[in-house]
């Protein structure tokens, strides 16, 4: 039926081809090349500026008088082809008011099967994600998909691809994961710190080299530490053993360095001179180069013979200090 129309379609059209042609066009041409010619390279100065213009405005004229005929001619040489395709139009709007509905009944049916399509590919990718433990929302659908043109085979290869791809990325980022846990057991660290490196595009092999450069700086900062307090320890340890020397010696000095007589002698401070007891007035001057010294000796006698020796003993210059071996 449709090769019926088109072969009782074959129709002419009559049309007598037109001629335009300019009257005097040698005439038109002289008479503008002329007129051009009077004011070409005309130049004005500020004070002949409305003389330019005039000029300008006048040119323009000209060109305006035969572009607007240029306008006229057209319009009546266009008059017969406006006539013609107003009635090809309207033949043709005779065809659109049958095609445009089975146009649309095309569309609304190509657009069902455009879902049910996509309602099928949905449920192969969730059906193929799933027998290979794989989130069906990591498979990328293509618009492509729902063409025609695009077979189901097609679209399972795709499919069947990523599936393929996003396993092979899984075990390999299972893999830098292993890695990163293994370094991190063999520090005694918590991993998850340097695991969230992995989720910013670091590789395992980078993220080692990041672990142990930290390790490195953990055990240079204990040693520093620990050589610090042994640096600090040793010098308590000097500073505690030389008090000790010091409170030695002086106590060696302390025990050294005083004359002890018995309590019931008088000594300097306390001594009170008995007017019935002799004292000799022989006094010996100690030689200006001897340098004092200090003994710890032992006197017995009586308690006058005790009072003319710390008399004697005073008048030389001896000092005197009582005994207190408690002390």
């Amino acid at each position: 039926m449709t090769n019926e129309i088109v072969k009782n379609l074959d129709f002419g059209v009559n049309y007598k081809q037109s001629e335009i042609t300019i009257n005097n066009k040698e005439q038109l041409i002289e008479t503008v090349q002329q007129y051009a010619n009077k004011y070409q390279g005309f130049i004005f100065t500020e004070e002949d500026i409305q003389q330019g213009k005039s000029v300008r405005a006048e040119l323009n004229k000209v060109a305006t008088a035969i572009d607007n005929k240029r306008k006229e001619v057209k319009k009546q040489f266009n008059q017969p082809y406006v006539a013609f395709e107003s009635e090809v139009k309207g033949i043709i709007s005779l065809i659109k008011d049958v095609s445009d509905p089975i146009d649309a009944g095309i569309k609304e049916l190509e657009e069902k099967q455009r879902k049910e399509k996509i309602k099928t590919i949905t449920e192969l990718v969730s059906k193929m994600a799933l027998e290979n433990e794989v989130d069906p929302s990591m498979i990328v659908t293509s618009q492509s998909w729902t063409n025609k043109t695009a077979s189901m085979k097609q679209i399972e290869e795709s499919i069947q691809f990523q599936i393929t791809n996003i396993k092979q990325e899984e075990e390999r980022k299972q893999g830098e994961i292993a890695i990163v846990k293994s370094v991190c057991e063999a520090y005694k660290i918590d991993s998850t710190g340097w695991l969230s490196h992995l989720d910013r595009g670091d590789s395992a092999a980078a993220i080692v080299q990041k672990i142990e450069a930290s390790e490195k700086r953990k055990r240079e900062e204990e040693e520093r530490k620990k050589a610090e307090e042994a640096r600090l320890a040793e010098l308590e340890k000097q500073r505690l053993a030389a008090q000790e020397q010091a409170e030695k010696e002086r106590m060696e000095q302390e025990a050294t360095k005083e004359v002890y007589l018995e309590d019931d002698v008088l000594t300097e401070e306390n001594y009170v001179e008995d007017p019935f007891v002799e004292v000799p007035t022989e006094v010996v001057n100690e030689p200006v180069f001897e340098q004092p010294r200090t003994s710890i000796i032992e006197i017995t006698g009586t308690e006058t013979q005790f009072k003319q020796l710390n008399q004697y003993m005073k008048t030389l210059g001896i000092k005197v200090k009582a005994y207190n071996p408690e002390a």
